[in-house]
């Protein structure tokens, strides 16, 4: 029960986190910035699922199953988040623009420097850390499939919009720094 206790603290902490950050350095809040979707819902209902009936089974291998691996990836991915969000400041959204935003610059500094998409990956790295700490090998696998699909997309669509609105400079800056995920260029 400690794991799930400690799975609904790290959902808890996620989503207020990015609700008040988006709050405080951007002043756009909708719904979206809640990060809430169907299929987001949809594999929470799986996680749910396979944590309960895995449990449920006599001499569950969950009972001796270290959360501390999954706890460790949480925060890290958190952290890389969160201070992805704070250095982005005002230039960071949950939605993708598409235009240019009056006083919006593009940002090339501190963990931007190294990677344009540190956010991302920390996103990545929390959502398998979530799933290591409840031993869900059937949602571990289709959260990192259909997250790094998901990703694949959105930095495309993402690097496009920027491309767009920055022009040289965006393309510049893409061509000296990686994604900062796997298998996404």
């Amino acid at each position: 029960m400690l794991q799930l206790r400690l799975f609904f603290y790290g959902l808890a902490f996620f989503h207020v986190s990015e609700f008040v950050l988006a709050a405080a350095y951007s002043g756009r809040l909708s719904f979206a910035s809640c990060l809430i979707s169907p299929g987001y819902c949809l594999m929470l209902g799986l996680t749910m699922a396979e944590n309960l009936w895995e449990t449920s089974l006599e001499n569950s291998w969950k009972a001796w199953w270290p959360c501390w691996p999954g706890i460790l990836m949480i925060v890290c991915g958190e952290a890389l988040r969160k201070s992805a969000m704070v250095t982005a400041g005002a230039n960071f959204s949950h939605m993708i623009c598409r235009e240019a935003v009056h006083g919006r610059e593009l940002v090339t500094h501190g963990l931007y420097r190294v990677m344009r998409h540190p956010g991302y990956l920390g996103w990545l790295i929390w959502t398998i850390g979530m799933q290591l700490l409840l031993a869900n090998p059937l949602c571990l696998v289709i959260a990192l499939l259909v997250g790094w699909r998901f990703l694949q997309l959105r930095v495309r669509d993402e690097d496009a919009a920027l491309s767009h609105i920055f022009g040289g400079d965006y393309d510049s800056y893409r061509s000296r720094t990686l994604s900062g995920l796997p298998g996404i260029v």
